[in-house]
């Protein structure tokens, strides 16, 4: 595929994801919000402090993927099995694709500026091709992110954390370490969601904390 076709597709797709996203963060209720709030540090002595309204982007990328009800589910997962959408509609390709979304810490190769650049999971060394035209420039080599994956490329969600340099990251993993959060760990293929979520809320804590946004 072209890079024009590329960005089309990329386009599209972004546009159904940023009005579910926007659409689940309104619904969001204030129980989800204090939850997320309180896990990322940003929800002290019930009051919400953000330093940048980056963090605000956050905030409602925990509430959508890691605050979950009794079954276990968050609430794209609940939207995707929903039925408002036919199957095989691009909304509903949308929406699948969101429920499956996954979050670690990537480092960034060869690009296509402004179109893709490649990316590897530092833990579990899988690799994938995210077309973003920001992210595509960037001069940091390592990001904590949110991606959805299509047959294409994958996509990121949410709001990026760069890992600028190597003593952020040692000291991330001091931070996973401590909680019991090993990279042995993250690369079972069987992880709990409860693991996936506390991994989460572990590493954007940390980086909230040491102020990389």
């Amino acid at each position: 595929m072209d890079h024009e076709s590329l960005l089309a597709l990329y386009d599209r797709r972004r546009g159904h994801a940023r009005a579910f996203n926007d659409e689940l963060s309104r619904s969001a209720g204030k129980e989800a919000l204090a939850t997320a709030g309180r896990r990322l540090g940003i929800l002290r002595k019930g009051v919400f402090v953000f330093d940048n309204e980056q963090e605000m982007a956050v905030l409602s990328d925990a509430c959508l993927y890691a605050v979950r009800d009794a079954a276990g589910e968050n609430s794209v997962q609940r939207t995707a099995r929903s039925g408002r959408y036919a199957a095989g509609s691009p909304e509903q390709e949308v929406l699948d694709a969101m429920s499956r979304a996954r979050f670690s810490l990537f480092t960034l190769g060869d690009s296509a500026p402004g179109v893709w650049i490649e990316a590897t999971d530092v833990f579990t060394g899988a690799s994938c091709r995210i077309v973003d035209r920001g992210l595509s420039i960037t001069p940091c080599p390592m990001f904590a992110t949110r991606l959805v994956d299509y047959p294409e490329f994958s996509m990121t969600t949410g709001a990026g954390m760069p890992v600028a340099t190597e003593r952020t990251f040692w000291n991330l993993t001091k931070a996973l370490d401590a909680k019991g959060i090993s990279p042995a760990v993250l690369r079972s293929p069987d992880l709990p969601v409860k693991v996936r979520d506390d991994f989460y809320y572990a590493v954007t804590a940390h980086l909230l904390r040491v102020g990389v946004l």
